[in-house]
């Protein structure tokens, strides 16, 4: 999600690619298959407080349960820092564009 900040939601056929660039061996790689595959990993209690599946799309929970899970310690200060700015981006571009159609209009 972090390449993709105006939409802050990725598929699962994407990220299953994203996935195919790593190394096999690295560290979410050999996560991944512990589960067998990535749908099978959002099910996991702390993976899903943090993300959810709306069908084959794979998104953020509310922005107060992403707080909620910096706080716990679930997501570090670092990536929740990185979350804000995303969904700054993501917020402007949607302003924006509201903003435009409402001059068309």
């Amino acid at each position: 999600c972090s390449n993709k900040a105006d939409t802050m939601w990725i598929s699962l056929e994407d990220f299953t690619k994203y996935m195919q660039t790593l190394e096999p061996k690295c560290e979410p790689n050999l996560f991944r298959k512990q589960y067998g595959n990535l749908k099978s990993c959002y099910k996991l209690p702390t993976i899903a407080t943090v993300f959810f599946l709306d069908n084959n799309i794979l998104k953020f929970q509310s922005p107060e349960q992403i707080q909620k899970c910096k706080e716990k310690g679930i997501i570090s200060a670092e990536d929740y820092t990185k979350y804000l700015a995303a969904m700054d981006i993501y917020w402007t571009k949607k302003l924006t564009v509201l903003k435009l159609s409402l001059i068309h209009i």
